[in-house]
Formats: C-alpha cells, sequence, structure tokens
C-alpha cells in the first residue's frame, strides 16, 4: 500500500510538473536586446517584465538595437545620474547604427 501511494504521489507530481511547463506563457522578443516587439516590457528567464535595467539599455545600445519605447521612457524617473546615463546610452545605440550603415 505505502509503494502504491509513493508512486501514486510520484506520477501526480510529475503530471503536475509537465503541466506547469506547458503552461508557461511565450512571450515574443528581440533576441539581440530582450524587450517584447509588441508591448515593450522586458523578458528574461521566460517571464515577463514591465521595465528592464539600464544594463538592459545598454546591452540593446551596443547592438544598436535599442527600441524606440524604451529611449522614451530610459531614466524617466531617474535623478541626474540616471538621465546623465541615460544619455550616454542613447548616444551608444545612435553611433553604433552610425558604423553599420
Amino acid at each position: 500500500m505505502i509503494i502504491f501511494n509513493i508512486s501514486l504521489a510520484t506520477i501526480i507530481a510529475g503530471i503536475m510538473a509537465a503541466a506547469a511547463t506547458m503552461a508557461q506563457p511565450v512571450y515574443p522578443y528581440d533576441p539581440l536586446c530582450g524587450y517584447n516587439v509588441h508591448t515593450g516590457y522586458y523578458v528574461s528567464g521566460g517571464q515577463q517584465f514591465a521595465y528592464g535595467t539600464m544594463d538592459a539599455a545598454y546591452g540593446c545600445a551596443v547592438n544598436g538595437s535599442l527600441p524606440d519605447f524604451v529611449k522614451q521612457r530610459l531614466a524617466e524617473y531617474g535623478d541626474k545620474d540616471a538621465k546623465s546615463m541615460a544619455e550616454e546610452i542613447k548616444e551608444v545605440n545612435v553611433e553604433k547604427n552610425k558604423v553599420d550603415k
């Protein structure tokens, strides 16, 4: 009886784990940048976040793929240092696009 209960519990746990994996939504995102191409949300580790980080934005900029919606809200509510960093990130993006053309 105990062996049956353990086996049944193992089977149920396996089914639940498989169902949870299948239920994960797929978010379309730019693989060079990590932002959802439709919503502007940041995608990382299979999860979607309302905002990315300055590091994520910089990663987009070095590829020349900083999305317009990120440019618009980058350091929108930040202090003077954050706003300065945001301008540097935007400039890196502009320079990368000049080099690629």
